[in-house]
């Protein structure tokens, strides 16, 4: 696909109200000609916008936007878009901005070598923007400054909901779709900085600069950050290296930092397998919650960390973990995560449930019963896995009365019988009735069951 059918298949309907929503849009004359960065450029302005705004623009006003849009696109991909208007300081505050997302990113890289030469593209970045980025604050001035910081920041919400075609290029298999779209950006702003006369930068980065910039971040924090109010700083100072793990003899092992982030938590981040097996001979309680409230199994199999996730399962922790709202199985089965990664969405799953992982733990609603019943309508999957039911039988029921009525409008509608099977099996099995009636008005057996009232074989 060319750059301009990109442009008029996915920008040019959606770009156009999004500026005319969320400022008005002045065409200058000769804009339409301009095809060069220069300070003195002002083809089109952005500002707040009125009531009188938001009237519809004329036909030919709108033509001659799209096509100024286009043309941009076409040059400078998604950042062409948003640059429409900035003069050249406001270009180089958000070049600094996009500089920032690119260090942020390639920090949570988590080979060291890798991370390592991440760091080296994004270093000369930093020291291209370096001088240019001095000059602009000082013709901005302090105020002009910072409304060109939140120009850059609103700019950065729009450049994360427009796919660059150079993007789609550049990408490959096993490629980290957040490192290449910060280098996408990066390289329109250095063809931006090009035709500013702003000379590029060689060179490796000084050995400080690697030993500061490249310690491991988690969501743009390094461990001092993460640790700062307690006594495991200097441990994981020494973690996430490549090397051997630290002696963890005498460590506060108990002790949590940012939002309960443990030092096994942060084995777990950056992919220290020595360390997190160091952690283990040191003692670390392994059913212990850590970050965000979810102990290890929970978190590692949500993140479809299979080496992790084995090495909990083989030191003895229980398959059925309950993490701070749902089990490690439930989680498991969400295959966000994986998809992100690039990894095997069933693997995590999988692996529980050939450690013992049980479909029915604890309650209706935290089981995979539920999942499979109202979220993925997977009858076939229940009546494949019936055997092991040993759930309530009148909430699947209420769930299976919502899938026959059709109300379920996101149900996907299956081609067999297998949902009228297992209603034949709750009746014949369970004594359940049809209709089942409200689950939320029915009182619970010893096992927390629903008792379906006035039911001649209910339960």
């Amino acid at each position: 696909m060319s750059d301009g059918k990109a442009f008029r298949g996915v920008y040019a309907m959606r770009l156009v109200p999004v500026l005319l929503l969320f400022g008005t849009v002045a065409i200058a004359p000769g804009a339409l000609a301009q095809n060069a960065v220069d300070p003195s450029w002002a083809a089109a302005t952005v500002g707040p916008a009125s009531g009188a705004d938001l009237l519809p623009a004329q036909p030919q006003a709108l033509d001659e936007i799209e096509a100024l849009q286009r043309k941009a696109f076409e040059k400078y991909g998604p950042l062409g878009i948003v640059t429409l208007g900035m003069d050249r300081p406001e270009i180089v505050v958000l070049c600094h901005t996009i500089g920032q997302t690119f260090a942020t990113i390639a920090a949570e890289e988590t080979d060291r070598d890798r991370r390592i030469a991440k760091f080296a593209e994004v270093w000369r970045f930093e020291q291209r923007i370096a001088e240019p980025l001095e000059q602009a604050r000082k013709t901005l001035g302090e105020s002009g400054y910072n409304r060109a910081l939140s120009k850059s920041s609103e700019s950065m919400n729009l450049l994360s909901m427009m796919l660059d075609p150079q993007l789609e290029r550049d990408v490959q298999a096993g490629d980290e779709l957040m490192f290449v779209w910060a280098t996408a950006l990066a390289a329109r702003c250095g063809q931006m900085l090009d035709e500013m006369g702003i000379a590029k930068v060689g060179g490796d980065p000084p050995i400080e600069y690697i030993a500061t910039k490249t310690r491991f971040r988690y969501r743009g924090a390094d461990f001092a950050e993460i640790f700062a109010a307690t006594e495991l700083g200097r441990y994981a100072d020494e973690m996430c290296r490549g090397g051997a793990a630290p002696d963890f003899s005498g460590a506060p092992l108990d002790q949590r930092g940012y939002e309960g982030m443990s030092l096994l938590d942060w084995a777990i981040e950056c992919d220290d397998r020595a360390s997190f097996d160091a952690l283990i001979a040191a003692g670390f309680d392994l059913d212990a919650k850590g970050l965000w409230e979810d102990p290890p199994l929970v978190r590692t199999a949500s993140e479809k960390r299979l080496w992790f996730l084995r090495r909990l399962l083989d030191e003895g922790v229980s398959p059925d973990t309950m993490g701070r709202t749902t089990t490690a199985l439930l989680t498991a089965s969400d295959d966000l995560d994986a998809i992100n990664s690039g990894g095997d969405t069933k693997a995590a799953f999988n692996l529980l449930r050939e450690r013992g992982a049980s479909l029915n733990f604890p309650n209706f609603q935290d089981s995979i019963w539920y999942r499979w019943s109202l979220h993925e309508t997977r009858w076939d999957l229940i009546l494949e896995h019936w055997s092991e039911f040993e759930s309530d039988p009148v909430e699947l029921a209420s769930m299976l009365e919502y899938y026959l009525s059709g109300d379920m409008n996101w149900a996907k509608k299956e081609t067999g019988g297998a949902a009228l099977e297992v209603k034949a099996l709750l009746v014949d099995e369970y004594g359940v009735c049809f209709p089942v009636g409200k689950t939320f008005q029915m009182k619970n057996d010893e096992r927390g069951f629903r008792i379906q009232p006035d039911c001649p074989k209910g339960n």
